[in-house]
């Protein structure tokens, strides 16, 4: 019977230690499948890191590339802030063509509402005084400038010479122009 007692806790310690090992390899596995969801958690969130990454840097090339594209576009337009610049132009070209110039109306309104979130169209009406070729030369002037600028209406009288009958050719004009430009909101 000894011989069976030194064997039988041999079996027990044996069964313990073999339960021991199960329950430490199911508690081992169980961990490192704790660890793995973490571990592709942490992946898929790198990789959406990584890809948005590279979007957002296509999108700033992108930019870059396009951005001289972009101010040539906006040269042909008024800025928002622009519009005492832009009559202060209009009168230099005036006064640079040699006529006498004033702005009597501005005013700007929506063109339409598929461009008015962006957009709106600036008119003037000015009024000039000089010689024909002075007129001309406004004009030409003002259909030169880089903002796409157009004439909507223009009226010239000849002025008459003091005693109000004209002498020959008349040597000074008044015009009065009507333009617009779109300008940016």
């Amino acid at each position: 019977m000894k011989l069976f007692a030194g064997t039988k806790k041999t079996i027990i310690v044996l069964g313990v230690l073999l339960i021991a090992l199960v329950a430490g390899y199911v508690f081992a596995f169980r961990f490192l499948l704790g660890e793995n969801d973490q571990v592709d958690t942490l992946n898929q969130q790198a990789a959406s890191y990584v890809q948005t990454n590279a979007i957002l840097s296509s999108l700033q090339s992108t930019f870059t590339k396009t951005d001289d594209d972009a101010k040539a576009i906006d040269s042909h337009f008024v800025p928002a802030n622009g519009v005492v610049d832009f009559i202060t132009e209009i009168e230099s070209l005036g006064k640079d063509s040699g006529l006498s110039l004033t702005v009597n109306n501005v005013d700007a309104a929506d063109i339409d509402k598929a461009s008015s979130a962006f957009e709106e169209r600036l008119s003037l009406r000015v009024e000039t005084e000089g010689t024909w070729a002075d007129t001309e030369q406004f004009i030409g002037m003002v259909e030169n400038l880089p903002v796409g600028i157009s004439i909507d209406g223009a009226s010239l009288d000849a002025l008459k010479d003091e005693e109000g009958v004209s002498a020959g050719a008349p040597t000074h004009w008044k015009g009065e122009f009507q333009l617009s430009v779109l300008k940016l909101k």
